[in-house]
């Protein structure tokens, strides 16, 4: 089952504990990868912008990262960018260090007010703001596969003006569930930014937050695909990975003691 979420994390929570079965796998959910400080010093990595993202987080959270043809699943000569919150662009076009442009903070890679501890210092992105889509996001699950799976989207754009000096059309994205031949099994659509307005588009430098909770471990692989009218400046910004690895673990662990306890009342 797939779950759309509109906002971030406080609404990925509340929601999570309310539907069905979701609740028990959301309870056993492992850590969150914001990309934060320490988190790329625990994986060894040097907190520098624009350092290609591969296997470095799969010892610790179970995921490697590439970029892919949607269609041919082949990997694209491209890799997935660690991008520091905050402005980085040196004024020389074109722009290589940012993933998306705050048209609220009219700067880049800053959250709107309000969601700046949801985006925190880190994000990973596929690409500069300005270049044409080079090709999806594949998150590989390299600890086995999982029932529950979770991440942000941020800065979904809506369609802007030739004044805005940013290539006409919307943003829109698919997020597709993979098996482990990397056959779709459950996809969930974003919404498309509701308005050029910054003001009305909730999804203007802020997170989308979207999950796929299945009644079984079946989910290898994740895939992004943009899907918008966008031709060009279609960044896409990733943010709070999270799963639940290996069929039913915490499950299987509460049988077990379930099943112990009932052999000590028939031993009594």
């Amino acid at each position: 089952m797939s779950i759309k979420l509109n906002r971030g994390i406080a609404a990925l929570t509340l929601t999570a504990g309310l539907v069905g079965f979701a609740s028990t796998a959301s309870a056993d959910v492992g850590p969150v990868l914001g990309f934060e400080a320490h988190q790329l010093a625990e994986a060894g990595i040097s907190a520098v912008n624009n350092e290609p993202i591969t296997d470095q987080f799969a010892a610790l959270f179970g995921v490697e990262f590439s970029i892919v043809d949607p269609f041919t699943m082949q990997r694209v000569n491209a890799l997935p960018l660690l991008t520091q919150v905050g402005p980085n662009f040196d004024g020389t076009f074109p722009n290589q260090d940012d993933g998306f442009l705050s048209q609220i903070n009219d700067s880049f890679d800053e959250a709107r007010p309000g969601f700046e501890d949801e985006l925190g210092g880190w994000f990973l992105r596929t690409k500069s703001p300005i270049d044409a889509n080079p090709g999806s996001l594949l998150m590989t699950m390299t600890d086995g596969p999982a029932n529950y799976v979770t991440g942000q989207i941020w800065d979904i754009d809506g369609d802007l003006s030739e004044d805005a000096g940013i290539a006409i059309g919307t943003e829109q994205w698919r997020v597709v569930a993979l098996d482990a031949d990397m056959n779709e099994i459950d996809a969930i659509i974003s919404p498309v930014g509701d308005s050029p307005d910054p003001d009305v588009n909730p999804y203007e430098s802020a997170p989308w937050t979207w999950v796929f909770d299945r009644a079984e471990s079946d989910i290898f692989a994740v895939r992004i695909d943009f899907i918008g009218t966008r031709v060009a400046g279609a960044g896409l910004g990733f943010d709070n990975f999270s799963t639940v690895p290996t069929p039913g673990v915490a499950t299987l662990l509460g049988l077990g003691a379930l099943t112990l306890t009932k052999r000590r009342r028939r031993t009594a």
